[in-house]
């Protein structure tokens, strides 16, 4: 059986069959030189669409109250601004498969 180390988003359901992930998702807190070390380190013959989140892509960073403070991390955008961004960049780069 499967042991999660979490039990948050997909994995509030999870069972003990392994899943396949639909993509790659990197974020846009890494730079584009390490995006594309690590595409050619992973390699690209999963059959997996590889997705890269642009900082444009994050909206409302101007906004002060967008951001909030992490203990040992620092500044960071609160969640719902990053669920944003992220669904925006899914939509673009899957929804044209």
């Amino acid at each position: 059986m499967s042991n999660p180390q979490t039990t948050l988003g997909s994995n509030t359901k999870r069972g003990a069959i392994p899943r396949k992930p639909a993509a790659i998702f990197v974020g846009a807190g890494f730079e584009r030189e390490d995006y594309e070390a690590f595409r050619r380190d992973i390699g690209e013959g999963h059959g997996l669409p590889w997705v890269r989140e642009e900082r444009t892509d994050v909206e409302g960073l101007d906004d002060p109250d967008n951001w909030m403070v992490r203990e040992s991390i620092g500044r960071v955008p609160k969640p719902e601004v990053l669920i944003r961004s992220v669904s925006k960049v899914l939509a673009r780069e899957l929804g044209a498969r």
